[in-house]
């Protein structure tokens, strides 16, 4: 159209220009210098009200200048009017607007180089060709929007296919949101960041350099604040927008240093909200300064929605998943409880019987790899029952009575008479049984004290081979088999006093019907 409408009206150089807020930007050139459209096509221009463009933008008007040298602008030498006129030899112009309704959409500008007025019928052909212009740029930007629409729309399907078919992993809806927004959104690249209440953390990131990428991640895990995007995002609970990230005076010097490897000059945030609370945020940067358009942003906060929902989801998923794994737990215990309750009774007077299932069972449920029963024998404390160690271990052991002291972990629950954990033998200064130690293979142990009447009677105590603590359902199932380790015992202590009480009843009965034998004969 300008090419038509520059050859058809007999003018040397034409302009189309799109409007753009106040200024305009130049889209198409026919007849211009390459230094004059080089620098015209990169930037938006806002013309002063003396110069054809600049009344033109006001009145939204047709401009016929016949010489324009003549024009005021000229005159007073405002750049880039006169040195336009000077260098290019541009002498009457015509600058026909492009309307839509009342808005202005652009401009097309044709220029002579001799001073000759533009006839009534080139005048009429230019407003043609400025509406044909306008129903095309409406016709492209109607298609565009139907593409973008489509593209939201099928981005939006694959995202939600994504946290249909990942119910227990969040990662890859991040991984498709990242890519989804720049995409979408003509970014230079995205990221997705995590947020516990205080600090924001490293979830996703789609488009990132090398370069980038290990700035990004040397700065994170870190406060939320108002030095870079997604801090402002989170603390304000609403999307922050960074036009150009060199003039914000807020934007932190780690963000210009990440601004500066990454190579972006805008970036918007858009914040995960769950009930009102931040959770975290879905950031996308670009190489040019500049706002984002409503359409993305909009875009970017059904993306954020996505993303809390299926967080949410996981979260569900995990408690589900745990109030499962608990209640099995629960089962187990429950189940190995009512074993040892069943040997107890079975086997009330078979004490080792009774201590090694109790041994046994505590070590599975508690997943440790060894373990014994110490027991009082006279004033002293043996090993009664052992599970799981070396034979050298057993044979270094079986003999030494364990000392109330605080080397050991048994004696140390001895000694103090309460539950005793070592999470790390090698990092546990107190202890100092080191060949034990070594021909066990152990690392981390659990002392329980079995009582009886506030005194201990004996240790039930678990080892692992890795450093690991044993958590606190654990301890309490522990303690659990340690009172009634220490009920057998006590039922056993109980029924060797019976019987011996019996005997020595017995042994009476015989001597007195022996007595009694001879008191009648003599």
């Amino acid at each position: 159209m300008l090419t038509n409408a520059t050859r058809i009206c007999e003018a040397e150089l034409g302009m189309l220009w799109r409007a753009e807020g106040a200024g305009f930007r130049a889209v198409s050139l026919h007849g211009v210098p390459p230094d004059l459209a080089g620098m015209r096509r990169d930037q938006a221009f806002h013309f002063d009200p003396k110069t054809p463009l600049g009344r033109l933008a006001k009145t939204k008007q047709l401009v016929h200048v016949a010489d324009a040298r003549s024009e005021t602008a000229y005159i007073e030498g405002l750049q880039p009017f006169k040195e336009f006129v000077d260098k290019f030899g541009a002498r009457t112009l015509l600058l026909v607007p492009m309307r839509k309704d009342d808005a202005l959409v652009g401009v097309i500008t044709i220029y002579r180089k001799e001073v000759r007025h533009f006839t009534d019928k080139q005048i009429e052909l230019v407003q043609n060709f400025a509406a044909q212009a306008v129903i095309a740029i409406e016709n492209t930007r109607l298609l565009n929007e139907l593409r973008q629409s489509l593209e939201q729309q099928t981005a939006t399907a694959e995202v939600l296919q994504v946290i249909s078919s990942s119910p227990t992993n969040v990662q890859p809806v991040f991984d498709s949101i990242a890519e989804s927004a720049v995409r979408l959104c003509g970014g230079q690249f995205s990221f997705v960041v995590r947020f516990d209440g205080k600090v924001m953390d490293f979830a996703s990131h789609f488009g990132l350099n090398a370069e980038g990428l290990d700035a990004f991640r040397s700065m994170l895990p870190m406060p939320a604040g108002e030095d870079t995007a997604s801090g402002r995002a989170i603390l304000r609970r609403a999307v922050v927008e960074v036009p150009d990230v060199e003039v914000d005076d807020a934007y932190g010097l780690r963000a210009q240093v990440l601004a500066r490897a990454a190579t972006y000059r805008s970036i918007v945030a858009v914040p995960l909200l769950h009930e009102k609370n931040p959770i975290g945020a879905i950031t996308v940067a670009r190489a040019n300064a500049g706002s984002f358009p409503e359409r993305q942003i909009a875009l970017l906060q059904a993306f954020a929605d996505q993303a809390v929902i299926a967080i949410h989801n996981v979260g569900l998923f995990d408690e589900v998943q745990a109030r499962t794994e608990e209640l099995s737990e629960s089962l187990q215990q429950q189940t190995a409880t009512a074993d040892v309750l069943k040997v107890i009774s079975r086997s009330t007077f078979d004490l080792k019987t009774v201590l090694d299932t109790l041994l046994r069972s505590a070590a599975r449920l508690c997943e440790a790899d060894q373990g014994t029963i110490t027991q009082r024998k006279g004033d002293r404390f043996y090993r009664a029952v052992a599970f799981g160690y070396p034979q050298e271990f057993m044979d270094y052991v079986k003999d030494i009575a364990v000392e109330l002291k605080p080397d050991t972990g048994t004696g140390r629950a001895l000694l103090e008479s309460k539950v005793i954990q070592i999470p790390d033998i090698e990092a546990d200064p107190e202890y100092t049984w080191d060949e034990a130690r070594r021909l066990g293979g152990f690392r981390a142990m659990l002392g329980v004290p079995m009582l009886r009447e506030g005194e201990p009677i004996g240790v039930l105590t678990l080892t692992r081979k890795e450093p690991r603590s044993f958590t606190e359902k654990q301890i309490e199932l522990v303690t659990t088999f340690a009172d009634q380790a220490a009920i057998a015992i006590e039922n056993v202590r109980l029924f060797d006093e019976i019987q011996d009480k019996s005997r020595q009843l017995e042994e009476a009965s015989q001597h007195k019907s022996q007595f009694l034998a001879n008191m009648s004969h003599e």
